[in-house]
């Protein structure tokens, strides 16, 4: 009988050790919805992993929330989207874990350079960054009419035809 509440106490410590461990395994398999007018053969679902294997762009940015500059390292949102997009897309809608959603439409992502963020200052970011992506822009002064496109803790990317 005595027994019983060490091997209760037993049980907690180990799989409360196999949670800990698997953290950054955990981190590195959240995954980003890809949804609407995707390419045939797209896939539903990309991981931070699948993202890192396209070209990345490094840039050193002022980030407005956090108030400080970031080394950002990620996808141009450019090439995100003539990757797994339809051709004739011409609207992204960006979707947050809160429902928050940015928008972009063809002129803008052909115009402005914004970067699918998956890393800052070198580290890959998880929840606890905003991550594991963010819409950065890369532009001197970010607080202009895009400022509301920046956008965290991304797990839907919509393409549409309209």
């Amino acid at each position: 009988m005595r027994l019983a509440p060490l091997i209760a106490l037993l049980l907690v410590t180990l799989i409360s050790a196999a949670f800990a461990d698997d953290a950054p395994s955990r981190e590195r398999s959240l995954r980003i919805h890809l949804g609407g007018a995707t390419l045939a053969g797209a896939p539903e679902y990309l991981t931070v992993d699948d993202l890192e294997r396209l070209p990345q762009r490094e840039s050193r940015i002022y980030d407005p929330y956090m108030k400080e500059e970031i080394l950002y390292r990620g996808v141009p949102l450019d090439e995100l989207i003539a990757r797994y997009a339809s051709p004739e897309t011409a609207r992204v809608q960006i979707r947050a874990i809160d429902d928050y959603m940015a928008e972009f439409l063809r002129p803008e992502w052909k115009e402005d350079i914004f970067l699918l963020a998956l890393r800052m200052n070198g580290e890959r970011m998880g929840r606890a960054q905003s991550g594991p992506a963010k819409i950065v822009l890369q532009k001197k002064d970010p607080w202009n009419q895009h400022v509301q496109k920046w956008i965290w803790m991304i797990d839907r990317i919509d393409f549409s035809l309209q």
